[in-house]
């Protein structure tokens, strides 16, 4: 599966340090099993980074979700509280698609 990452968030996929990759859970992410494969692109300069699946996780909040998952797993500040993680998330996607889809979160491993 193709996806799109922002530069900051490409590198700390790279560096290892973000760990789950967040995301509505629409069509496309529906489709993912543990064990598939994700090519990031970043978005700044197209270079890419291939991660295995190793976990997905579904809920109906990205506060719920959060809760659950440290600002670093999920490329946040480890300092950022719930309310401020969900508002970053916000400027993504919007509270109506959370809504309507419910949203995932998806435990990663580097490499192939």
């Amino acid at each position: 599966m193709l996806m799109g990452l922002n530069h900051d968030q490409f590198v700390l996929v790279q560096r290892g340090t973000k760990t789950i990759e967040i995301g509505l859970y629409d069509e496309k992410r529906a489709q993912l099993k543990i064990g598939h494969k994700i090519l990031f692109t970043d978005l700044e300069n197209n270079n890419q980074i291939m991660v295995s699946v190793k976990q997905l996780y579904k809920f109906t909040t990205f506060a719920d979700l959060y809760a659950q998952f440290n600002g670093a797993k999920v490329g946040s500040n480890s300092t950022d509280n719930i309310e401020k993680i969900v508002n970053d998330t916000y400027e993504i996607y919007t509270p109506e698609q959370e809504r309507h889809y419910g949203v995932l979160a998806i435990e990663m491993l580097l490499g192939d």
